[in-house]
């Protein structure tokens, strides 16, 4: 990920670009650090850069701008938003304008605590391809939703820098973030299997293999509580750092479950030779549980489990941004919560969240984790284009755009698998009459093992498959096919799918496209088979 990721060294001493004051900023706009969302556990430090920022429409400019500012909210998504002036009155701006190339900047400054660690400016995500600037310097470019570092370099200077960025909008959190300026954890993963009730932990970083590496499991609810802790394991050599794949006993951990959805938290330190903790990560939510398919079935935990899942559901991130009939994933935690409750007593126990966008979610997936509730994932998939996929730097972006939209949210016990992008040429593709293992390449012209390898490599332990649109065939582990109680087609044409399923059963039978509670008035709008309700043929 090295390719894509984002680091430009910023000398305080060699900074002498245009930097606006912060003083006189409107009474709803607070740069300082008093109120800012903080973290710090003795190795590490966070602070966030959310909120009010400036921002005006992008022009002909060379450079940030120095006047014509409003003030709008970061991060934020799609249309619904507004943009205030100084004086708190609403900007007036056509739809279009809201989701246009823009240029938003806020100042901040490094604690002098931070002295002697490396500080960087994360943006988990930017929409589309922007330019990083900073004190008035462009630092460099941005890739659609992928996460950047802009790294400063000691030694850090006590007055403001002001941080600017011209894109399509900063759709995820901006953190000011510090990390101990030796050997550190790069990544970390750990998965747990119900069969063997055994945790297995995935890590890797910098630094030499001497050094040691410890587990140590805490209470979700009491943060401080140890319930188990593994290690120290020794490294193994990769490359110019380590890795660490190491699996343990667990054999009382409490299970996760869509009735009783237990959870904790982990963390790992990074000890050198002397045992002294050098690198410390900050605690990951997770919960220990296992799906797996037996005998043409669902497992969840020995436990056989239908799966019916919803995309006509307020999970959608609509590529038009402006959410269509979707909540947007913003959406407060009650919501969420009421939401997922009435799924549940509707017999709904899954969601998909479609088109990938790698977004501020994380109180979703938190909620979800928490409710016991399914939260399947699309994910943005390769580019198929040989000409494009053969510059270097594309590839590397492939890898990376998946990388930041699973890394965050493979830990979620909510997450049962992904979906691959489509192969069919057909929307709802769901060809019953060819049975379970035709082939897609031979049907289509085309198949997704590369995207599905990928995708594994990135989580070994979900399972990546095709959605509606691909039919399945035989690379799947189950079937995927339009649902044939969805209300948006006739119940006729898919009512020898479950009819098929029953007397074959190879394979899990997965109901999508359940599209209840939402719509359900659209059914009776719709006019005449081969017609939206909408009304749009097809």
């Amino acid at each position: 990920m090295k390719k894509v990721l984002l680091v430009v060294l910023i000398s305080g001493a060699l900074c002498t670009g245009t930097t606006l004051s912060a003083e006189g900023l409107p009474s709803f706009v607070n740069w300082s650090y008093q109120d800012a969302y903080q973290r710090d556990n003795g190795c590490r430090n966070l602070i966030s850069l959310n909120g009010w920022w400036r921002w005006q429409l992008a022009g002909k400019e060379v450079s940030p701008p120095e006047t014509g500012w409003g003030y709008r909210k970061v991060p934020g998504y799609g249309i619904n938003f507004n943009v205030l002036e100084a004086n708190g009155q609403i900007w007036k701006l056509k739809p279009e304008e809201k989701c246009s190339l823009c240029w938003v900047e806020r100042e901040f400054t490094v604690p002098s605590e931070w002295s002697g660690k490396k500080v960087q400016v994360i943006f988990e995500s930017i929409e589309g391809d922007g330019e990083v600037w900073l004190d008035g310097q462009r630092c460099g470019y941005t890739w659609d939703g992928c996460v950047y570092a802009l790294e400063l370099k000691p030694p850090y200077r006590t007055s403001p820098y002001r941080l600017s960025v011209k894109s399509n909008g900063v759709v995820s959190n901006v953190w000011l973030k510090a990390l101990p300026a030796g050997p550190v954890i790069t990544d970390a993963y750990l998965s747990t299997s119900v069969r063997k009730m055994t945790a297995t932990i995935r890590a890797r970083g910098t630094g030499k293999p001497e050094n040691k590496l410890k587990v140590v499991i805490t209470d979700y609810r009491q943060p401080d509580r140890i319930v188990r802790s593994a290690g120290p394991f020794s490294l193994q050599a990769d490359g110019q750092g380590w890795k660490l794949e190491q699996e343990f006993d667990w054999k009382d951990a409490k299970l996760w479950s869509l009735e009783s959805p237990n959870l904790y938290n982990y963390y790992l330190e990074l000890s050198d030779r002397q045992g002294k903790v050098i690198d410390r990560i900050f605690p990951i939510r997770f919960g220990f549980r296992e799906v797996w398919i037996k005998d043409g079935s669902f497992m969840l935990n020995h436990q056989r489990i239908t799966i019916t899942n919803d995309i006509h559901s307020p999970l959608a991130i609509h590529p038009a941004r402006n959410m269509g009939r979707s909540y947007s994933p913003y959406t407060d935690e009650d919501t969420w919560r009421r939401i997922i409750r009435r799924w549940k007593d509707l017999g709904v126990n899954c969601a998909e969240y479609r088109w990938g966008g790698n977004i501020d979610d994380e109180l979703l997936f938190r909620v979800a984790d928490e409710e016991g509730f399914f939260i399947t994932m699309s994910v943005r998939g390769l580019e198929r284009n040989p000409v494009v996929r053969s510059i270097p730097a594309m590839a590397a972006y492939n890898y990376d755009v998946n990388a930041y939209l699973i890394f965050p949210r493979r830990h979620c016990p909510c997450v049962p698998f992904y979906y691959l992008s489509s192969l069919a040429n057909a929307w709802d593709y769901a060809p019953f009459h060819l049975g379970e293992d035709f082939d897609t390449e031979k049907l289509f012209g085309k198949s997704n093992k590369e995207e599905r390898d990928l995708i594994e490599k990135l989580d070994p332990v979900r399972a990546p498959i095709s959605g509606s649109y691909s039919g399945g065939g035989k690379t799947e582990p189950f079937h995927s096919s339009m649902n044939y109680i969805g209300i948006h087609v006739d119940l006729q044409s898919y009512e020898n799918w479950p009819l098929r399923w029953s007397q074959h059963r190879n394979k899990p039978l997965l109901t999508y496209e359940m599209a209840v509670p939402p719509y359900i008035a659209e059914w009776y709008q719709r006019p005449s088979r081969g017609t939206q309700a909408h009304g749009v043929p097809g």
